[in-house]
């Protein structure tokens, strides 16, 4: 195999690289260097161990428990500035996190439900109340401190005190949050926003404006919240207003430039908008009579009873009421009983009625004055210019009366127009030049390197002549001076002299051939 490699590379050497110019070979060295400095360098990144932050902003105490630990752990670390601590970013950086935080090696953490969990003995209502208190602090401030803006938060909650037997009437929930900050780091609104949500949801009765919110700087951001949320409001009022009153001055100027020409005419709209909203609710209450209403449930009872009554009368005592010797009575007459009951319940008759008038962004009013340049009259015939037309049509096209539309013929000063036109034509002139300098220069370049690469090619043709002269003249020479020298040489020179040239002849004409003799007396 070696031996294969080297014959090859000496074929490639004595054969191929011979026969190759000199760019030829510098672009060959050049791939070959640039090829073995890309491996280099990758090789270089893949063998690199990369590190990621661990944990950070850690006291120089705390940083060397966390240290000691991970050596425990057999995990490789390096100590960075502000109490960072790094690992290989081949460790998973969670899981060692859960490890740390389980055993209780990371400082700083808060305190949550886990502190129920151990309750003292003869605890009362308030100290239970307390340390539950004490509990969802932890867990907002673990929370909260979650944030990637967020280095530490400290959370502070007024809850009114509660017994089993009533809640005491105390002043509604408050909270209150301060956050220190990542060094060049802010909290975007709507993170200020979640965090004031987030504490608000946690605490019963508690509203988002009762929560403050206060950073490292002493600014208080929900101040800023509030703020933002009214700005944002009288934004969206300002934009609709913005929006309305420019549909009415495109669709009339549109119009307009149609017939006087573009820039000959300006216009400006004034638009009042409604924001009222509106609700209302009834409820009506309708007595129901006997024979009106809507009956709710309805009871009928009647009863009959049809037969004969037993005589009155018969001998007085015991005497009648001992058989066999008492007389039977019957019954001489016909009775008949009829009762009926009926009990209907009636539902009392409610209306009830919301009504919601919604006026927001409905228009109240809207005027538009339209500026006409003097200068079309001059140009124009004058029936064009007419006021009453014109504001006829503008009061028809936006609905308004005459009265709302005003029309201003007056003189325009196109005096920033025509600098603008100016400074606009000047400007395309400098381009043009720069541009027209820009080719000049690359025109000249061109030359110039065509004007050197011919006068370098008939430089080295004419060197080339001279050589080819002179070897020429060589030639000669050596030849008189070796006829000259064959006449007195004796006859075995003369052939050992012809063999040389016959070899150089054979040398010029078949050097391959010549090239494998000489390999074949080299191995030998």
């Amino acid at each position: 195999m070696l031996r294969r490699i080297r014959e090859f590379f000496n074929k490639f050497l004595q054969e191929r690289w011979k026969n190759y110019t000199t760019s030829q070979k510098i672009l060959i060295i050049g791939s070959i260097l640039s090829v073995l400095i890309v491996l280099i360098v990758l090789l270089s990144i893949g063998l690199k161990t990369n590190y990621v932050t661990l944990v950070k902003n850690l006291s120089e105490k705390e940083a060397g428990v966390v240290a000691q630990k991970l050596d425990d752990m057999g995990i490789p670390y390096k100590a960075g500035p502000n109490g960072t601590i790094l690992v290989p970013d081949n460790v998973n950086v969670y899981s060692v996190r859960m490890k740390l935080a389980t055993e209780g090696v990371l400082g700083g953490i808060s305190r949550g439900f886990e502190i129920l969990d151990k309750q003292p003995f003869g605890a009362t209502s308030f100290d239970k109340q307390v340390r539950y208190q004490v509990a969802l602090q932890g867990e907002l401030e673990r929370t909260i401190s979650s944030l990637e803006a967020v280095k530490t938060a400290r959370v502070h909650l007024t809850i009114p005190k509660y017994t089993y037997y009533v809640r005491g009437e105390a002043s509604k929930p408050k909270a209150s949050v301060m956050i220190v900050l990542e060094p060049g780091m802010n909290l975007t609104p709507q993170q200020i926003k979640g965090i004031m949500e987030l504490v608000a949801g946690a605490i019963e009765g508690l509203e988002p404006s009762d929560v403050k919110v206060i950073d490292n700087n002493s600014r208080i951001l929900s101040d800023l919240v509030n703020l933002e949320s009214e700005s944002l409001m009288a934004t969206s009022k300002m934009q609709l207003k913005k929006l309305v009153e420019d549909y009415y001055t495109k669709k009339v100027r549109s119009t307009l430039e149609r017939v006087y020409g573009l820039g000959n005419v300006a216009v400006m709209a004034e638009v009042l908008l409604d924001w009222k909203k509106i609700e209302k609710e009834s409820k009506e209450y309708i007595p129901t009579n006997k024979s009106e209403g809507i009956v709710v449930s309805k009871q009928t009872e009647s009863e009959t009873i049809e037969g004969t009554s037993p005589s009155v009368g018969g001998p007085v005592g015991t005497e009648s009421n001992i058989p066999p010797t008492y007389e039977s009575l019957q019954g001489t007459g016909k009775s008949e009983l009829k009762r009926e009951k009926s009990i209907v319940n009636y539902n009392v008759s409610e209306v009830y009625q919301k009504v919601i008038e919604n006026r927001e962004g409905e228009i109240l009013d809207k005027s538009i004055t339209v500026f006409i340049n003097e200068s079309i009259a001059n140009q124009n015939s004058t029936p064009l210019l007419n006021v009453d037309v014109i504001k006829k049509a503008v009061a028809n096209a936006i609905n308004v009366n005459n009265d709302k539309v005003e029309i201003v013929i007056a003189p325009f000063d196109k005096t920033l127009e025509t600098e603008m036109i100016k400074e606009l034509e000047e400007a395309s002139k400098r381009r043009a030049f720069v541009r027209l300098a820009f080719g000049i220069l690359l025109l000249t370049a061109v030359i110039i390197i065509l004007l050197y690469t011919m006068i370098r090619r008939m430089r080295i043709a004419k060197e080339r002549r001279e050589i080819m002269l002179r070897r020429q003249e060589l030639e000669r020479e050596i030849m008189e001076s070796l006829r000259t020298t064959e006449e007195a040489l004796p006859p075995e020179e003369k052939e050992i002299l012809e063999l040389r040239q016959n070899l150089e002849q054979l040398s010029d004409e078949r050097p391959e051939d010549v090239a494998n003799v000489i390999r074949l007396w080299l191995t030998e």
